[in-house]
């Protein structure tokens, strides 16, 4: 990965580089449950839906791809 880490990045950056395909909404779904599960001594969530999130993201790369998206 040649960019900052995701987590690293403001919500603006990360449309930038969801948009222009640096990286998929898959990916910082993926990156950002990941970051949740290793920091969850911190009760900052309730609860996680892993399947919703990452199926949210599918949707999401493919009205990208699509040219559909937001």
């Amino acid at each position: 990965m040649t960019h900052p880490a995701l987590h690293d990045l403001g919500v603006a950056q990360l449309a930038t580089e969801l948009r222009e395909r640096r990286v998929s909404a898959v990916e910082a779904a993926q990156h950002f449950l990941a970051r949740a599960h290793s920091h969850q001594h911190l009760g900052a969530y309730v609860a996680l839906n892993e399947e919703a999130t990452l199926a949210q993201a599918r949707a999401a790369d493919a009205r990208i791809a699509a040219g559909t998206a937001g």
